[in-house]
């Protein structure tokens, strides 16, 4: 807040002088008011402030124009800096891969380098397993390139050529160091002959496999007869419902009963009998139950040994048996 005083008159006296001065005086500026001929006149001083008086001071404005200006050197420092540890990162994780790379190359190389390199040549083919084939016979079916090593074998398409053949059903191979190759195979089991007509006479697996036409070596099995329809081809199973069923009549009785019958007559799978050396005619039906149904057929035959000519156990709680004289 400013004073006010007020010079060139006198105490005491009602009239004005010829010049009087009124002067204001505030913080930063003093206001003179001359009266001339009861005229104002203003005189107007500006004092500066002791910051604004030193020499060489600056505005606030000045300061922060300073101090931006230096916060964007420091930003741009700091974004150079972080790009350049970027490109660094980049450059060494480029370096890491393609020293991955070449390593794994190098792996690479030296394995096919391994795997055609005459190392550890097959020497000796062993067969294992075999009772209706032969060793040559699996040997030439196997067809081991001759220049095949233990480390370079097509074991896979050995096993191929191996299982190709209806009596194999299964094969592996089996790597012997230094130098020995074993084929191991599981052939199937032939289970009965199976008389499609005429000449038309076939080895049948327990699982119902057609392993090929009867030679002078099978023999002592059960002859399956009657079958309607049926056409063989080696290798392939066969999809005769009547013929399934009576293969697992032939693995389902006791060795006793099989071992006394002759031939198996399958028309229908309801009709289906086995005929023992003796021609008495047992009629089975389906294969449920078979080991009551056999225990059956052999009582009665023990019981009535060359008395009984037809036995009926398609019926278990009901078994019939007709011997010579009337039926039973």
């Amino acid at each position: 807040m400013g004073m006010v005083s007020n010079s060139g008159r006198k105490y005491g006296s009602s009239g004005r002088s010829g010049s009087r001065k009124r002067v204001v005086i505030g913080a930063d500026e003093t206001v003179r008011v001359r009266y001339k001929q009861n005229q104002p006149q203003v005189e107007a001083e500006r004092r500066l402030t002791p910051r604004q008086s030193r020499p060489g001071a600056r505005s606030p404005q000045a300061g922060q124009s300073r101090t931006s200006k230096q916060a964007r050197q420091v930003s741009a420092s700091k974004k150079l800096e972080r790009e350049r540890r970027q490109r660094s990162i980049r450059l060494k994780r480029g370096a890491l891969y393609a020293v991955g790379l070449v390593a794994v190359l190098l792996v690479a190389w030296g394995i096919v380098a391994i795997y055609r390199a005459p190392i550890l040549p097959i020497r000796t083919i062993e067969v294992s397993g075999l009772k209706h084939l032969d060793k040559a016979t699996v040997v030439a079916l196997a067809q081991v390139p001759s220049d095949a090593t233990l480390v370079r074998v097509p074991s896979g398409k050995i096993v191929a050529r191996l299982q190709s053949d209806p009596w194999i059903g299964s094969a592996r191979v089996e790597k012997r160091f230094p130098g020995t190759l074993r084929l191991v195979v599981e052939e199937r089991r032939s289970a009965a002959i199976v008389d499609a007509g005429g000449t038309n006479v076939w080895v049948i697996s327990g699982d119902g496999y057609w392993l090929g036409k009867r030679t002078t070596r099978d023999k002592g099995m059960i002859v399956i007869r009657d079958i309607p329809g049926v056409v063989p081809t080696a290798g392939r199973r066969t999809s005769s419902k009547e013929l399934l069923n009576a293969l697992k009549i032939v693995a389902g009785i006791s060795p006793e009963l099989r071992g006394m019958t002759t031939v198996l007559s399958a028309p229908t799978i309801d009709k289906t009998a086995l005929i023992t050396d003796d021609d008495v005619e047992v009629f089975i039906g389906d294969a449920s139950q078979l080991v009551a149904k056999d225990r059956i057929v052999r009582q009665i035959l023990q019981k009535k040994k060359g008395e009984v000519v037809y036995i009926n156990v398609r019926v278990v709680e009901s078994p019939i048996w007709r011997g010579l004289g009337a039926p039973k």
